[in-house]
């Protein structure tokens, strides 16, 4: 038996039941996935739900609607795919094909036409991009945190030290502290409603379980709620 299912397995999941927080529910899963296929494993790291958690807030009518689905497929299938055998690279071709067409490049084109601005990525140049494809990973990522290896070296020397390598800022807004805070009460009062549970979609007593740790402990559900929170709120604007 590897090393790993005898020692850090059991251990790391006795630290997660146990020590309430975000830390060791990620040695958790990290030890929990060791074993299994790296796109799969890569999945996990990104996901939301694991199947094991839709397993124990779906009712069992979602669950047989969605008998036999794995959501999971849609992105590990895009690993093969990748015409190449690097790793590092499929998974670039998978966040490529999946996230940012579905996710950041809709968010990007909804808030610049909400103001009137037309949005543009110079970086998703086709042509730029057919150059970059074929750019080994080695010179993209160097070490262990040198990300953008090759495109900071191009431009040393134009672009200011201070800005090519200030740490990278993204859009993150706090959802973890307005859930257990400003926005605690309207999560409950939307998850827990009469109207949500009647779509019996997702057990009640296993969503305010979820709401309850979030708040009590230091594990963050911010992201599971806010896509529950989300998926509700399409129900009532388009179904109700």
């Amino acid at each position: 038996m590897p090393l790993h299912k005898c020692f850090a397995l059991p251990v790391s999941k006795f630290l997660a039941k146990n020590i309430r927080n975000t830390f060791f529910d990620r040695a958790y899963l990290f030890a929990k996935t060791l074993s299994e296929e790296y796109n799969y494993r890569y999945l996990n790291y990104i996901r939301y739900f694991s199947n094991e958690l839709k397993n124990e807030i779906y009712t069992e009518n979602f669950k047989q609607k969605t008998l036999g689905i794995d959501s999971y497929d849609i992105v590990a299938k895009k690993f093969n795919e990748a015409e190449t055998k690097n790793k590092m690279d499929q998974c670039l071709y998978a966040d490529f094909s999946t996230y940012l067409p579905d996710d950041l490049m809709v968010k990007v084109d909804i808030d610049s036409m909400a103001v009137s601005l037309e949005g543009r990525s110079p970086f998703l140049d086709h042509e730029f991009l057919e150059l970059t494809a074929k750019i080994p990973f080695n010179l993209k990522l160097k070490g262990k945190n040198n990300k953008k290896y090759i495109l900071k070296e191009a431009l040393r020397g134009l672009v200011p030290d201070k800005v090519m390598f200030r740490p990278k800022m993204g859009f993150g807004i706090p959802i973890d502290k307005w859930f257990r805070r400003e926005l605690k009460d309207y999560a409950y009062k939307t998850l827990l409603s009469e109207k949500a549970t009647s779509r019996n979609l997702f057990m009640k007593e296993e969503i305010e379980k979820l709401l309850n740790e979030h708040v009590n402990t230091k594990i963050n559900h911010a992201y599971r709620i806010w896509a529950l929170i989300t998926l509700e709120l399409w129900f009532q604007e388009f179904f109700d």
